[in-house]
């Protein structure tokens, strides 16, 4: 599918639009925009220039709460990931679309990761655990060469990545909670998100 671009003004419009209907923050623990947004952001509250401040789909990264939610076509209520149930509902209610990704068009409704189109602008829903909040929250702000630099070193020391969570040499799970504890896991000083190119 393809993305229209928005201008960094107009994707902040449209991100309070979508948290209107959604609720993100009843709905989450913690959220935060990722992506070309956050750089972008990044760079004009650092008064850093940004030439080019155009943003595509807008990712979120989000540790979703979980709560007692009644799914379709059941009678009684079962533990759900509060977030992807509402944006369930929302498409039940054809408020949002599915986004359709590549030539064959296919969507990305899972576990972790909900592709949606609201007001013709691609949203991103990723959720994490607290322990993987850092890694998921580098590697979805970007851009891409960089957060693969970045796994190399990782994997470099040792590092491995398994059904979203970081295991050790030993395979004992890697607490990444900031992104901090990322670059440091990697053995790189932090860099802010505008300085990663």
């Amino acid at each position: 599918m393809s993305s229209h671009l928005l201008d960094f003004e107009h994707a902040r419009d449209r991100i309070a639009e979508l948290d209107e209907i959604v609720q993100i923050t009843d709905r989450t623990h913690r959220w935060i925009v990722a992506g070309s947004y956050r750089r972008i952001r990044s760079a004009l509250e650092a008064d850093q220039p940004v030439a080019d401040q155009t943003v595509g789909s807008i990712q979120i990264v989000a540790i979703p709460q979980f709560g007692l939610a009644i799914p379709q076509d059941l009678l009684f209520p079962e533990q759900q990931n509060l977030l992807f149930w509402k944006l369930d509902d929302l498409w039940r209610a054809n408020r949002i679309r599915r986004a359709l990704y590549g030539p064959d068009q296919q969507v990305s409704w899972g576990k972790r990761m909900r592709g949606v189109v609201y007001n013709e602008t691609i949203f991103e829903f990723y959720t994490t655990t607290p322990t993987s909040w850092g890694k998921i929250l580098a590697m979805r702000t970007g851009p891409f060469e960089h957060v693969m630099k970045l796994l190399e070193e990782m994997k470099a020391n040792g590092l491995r990545h398994i059904d979203g969570e970081t295991i050790d040499q030993a395979g004992q799970l890697v607490n990444l909670p900031e992104e901090q504890d990322v670059y440091t896991s990697a053995g790189w000083p932090y860099r802010p998100p505008h300085e990663r190119s």
